[in-house]
């Protein structure tokens, strides 16, 4: 009887099993309380099984064109895909009818509303942006200003950068005593006297990719002016590693051109951005990348999958544990908010305890510290505080005050500087940038064997074993040759 009870149990084991729905979620990331409202549910992602988190898009539309693509809800980048493609091939679920879905695409800036629709249905939504690429080239600020240069002296066009880099260079040659780098924190692996030069040449060849794109127009390379700017990117790359072969730790993070928008808020980022167009009729290009949710046209279990993306994108706009990824949210949206720094509290709490214990002892009061201090979300600072309450028995008055003062200026620049990490100011200009977004797709030189011939033909080019005109002319056959077989 026990055996037959064991059986039993066993078959209604394992048919319990086969009947509990299974949802698998690429890169889409359920809440706690997604799962406890579905217990029945076996939630499989990416995460837990340990593998990758992008899809690469000629890989995402082999799978989806085959059939073959296992996830029911997943995440997809811009730069990746072509997500108006997938949204006309009928790859997603029109997302339309989510009232969810529908609120937070009505608050999107336009560019960006626009890759997630297509022909009036809201076929995926949006869940970060970003700069694509690095960061926007500008100079360095100081260094730029203290080598006598004003922001009238930036470069407006790539021809001009170059220009300009040569002048430089014929300062530094004229001046021993000038040792400002170019570039700032350039460390390649191989170092060799073509490296400046492949820098600059990569630099020129996606601006004018980008300008070809962003004006809509088929990827051709016979611009007059692309060969002349090739031979000089080349040369002036030669010069620049005749001075700056070498970095040392007294000039190695210092350059005429660096800086980003890790040192420079968006609201600097315009008075001392270089522009690297190649015509001077061109508009600012400012590559972004979008990331996406979308659910998966092919899924089994449509409405379950629709609820898990939902529940990952309300989870993403209002979560606020990190404030450069809570910027990063606000930055989507026309409604954006200003988003204050998560530590900027406790950091200027930490301080005023300081001035507080200064102020007690100045002023004769030995209540203890531990009586008035604020150590809210401040348990791991109790040490530094008891050491400072000791520092101050052992202080004269005078070195006390000037200790308060010492603090009170860091509170102030502190405030200046890190109260925001998206201050009003930044958002003001960013809602100038945000007007007319650029979000490239993949393109024939960014697919995996597209790029290493790009990369392969740069190469052939500055290490010169061909010349301008017939890297032009073989990058015009390939994007030709491509651009026929996908017709």
């Amino acid at each position: 009887m026990r055996k037959l009870f064991a059986i039993l149990l066993c078959l209604m084991t394992l048919t319990s099993a086969a009947c509990a729905e299974t949802l698998r979620l690429f890169d889409v990331s359920p809440t706690d309380a997604f799962r406890a409202s579905h217990p029945d549910v076996q939630i499989i992602t990416n995460r837990d099984a340990n593998l990758r988190l992008f899809y690469y898009g000629m890989e995402l539309n082999n799978q989806l064109l085959s059939g073959s693509f296992q996830w029911d809800a997943f995440k997809v980048s811009s730069a990746y895909a072509n997500l108006q493609l997938l949204y006309q091939k009928g790859y997603l679920l029109d997302l339309s009818d989510s009232e969810i879905i529908r609120d937070v695409v009505s608050r999107l800036h336009p560019d960006i509303a626009a890759l997630c629709t297509y022909d009036g249905h809201i076929y995926s939504v949006p869940t970060h942006i970003m700069y694509q690429g690095g960061f926007p080239k500008t100079v360095w600020p100081e260094k730029w200003l203290e080598a006598g240069y004003t922001r009238e002296d930036i470069p407006q066009t790539f021809g001009e950068y170059l220009d300009f880099i040569d002048a430089w260079l014929d300062r530094r040659e004229d001046d021993p005593n000038l040792t400002l780098n170019v570039f700032a924190q350039y460390e390649p692996t191989d170092y060799n006297i073509h490296s400046y030069s492949g820098r600059l040449v990569d630099e020129l060849l996606d601006s004018y990719i980008d300008q070809t794109l962003y004006a809509g127009k088929p990827l051709r390379f016979d611009d007059p002016e692309l060969i002349p700017l090739l031979d000089k990117a080349k040369a002036v790359g030669e010069r620049v590693f005749r001075f700056e072969p070498i970095k040392t730790d007294s000039n190695s993070n210092y350059g005429l051109f660096g800086g980003a928008i890790g040192e420079l808020e968006y609201s600097q980022l315009e008075a001392w951005q270089v522009n690297l167009r190649i015509h001077e009729d061109q508009p600012t290009v400012m590559r972004f990348l979008l990331q996406v949710s979308g659910v998966y046209a092919g899924t089994a279990n449509p409405e379950l999958a629709i609820a898990a993306v939902e529940d990952d994108l309300l989870d993403t706009i209002h979560d606020e544990r990190s404030s450069i990824h809570h910027a990063e949210i606000e930055m989507m949206f026309k409604d954006a908010q200003p988003v204050r720094n998560e530590v900027y509290d406790r950091v200027q709490r930490l301080s005023q305890n300081q001035i507080d214990m200064c102020e007690h002892w100045l002023n004769g009061d030995d209540t203890p510290y531990a009586e008035y201090v604020d150590m809210t979300d401040l348990d791991s600072h109790w040490n530094s505080l008891a050491r400072f309450a000791e520092e101050l028995k052992t202080m004269k008055e005078a070195d006390i005050r000037d200790e308060m003062a010492r603090i009170q200026e860091e509170m102030a620049a502190y405030q200046r500087d890190y109260e925001y990490t998206f201050a009003p100011e930044d958002l003001a200009a960013w809602k100038k940038y945000a007007q007319h977004l650029y979000f490239p797709g993949p393109n024939i030189f960014t697919t995996d064997e597209g790029y290493e011939n790009f990369k392969k033909l740069k190469s052939q080019f500055v290490d010169g074993l061909i010349d301008a005109r017939q890297l032009v002319s073989e990058l015009d056959r390939i994007a030709w040759m491509m651009e026929m077989e996908n017709q």
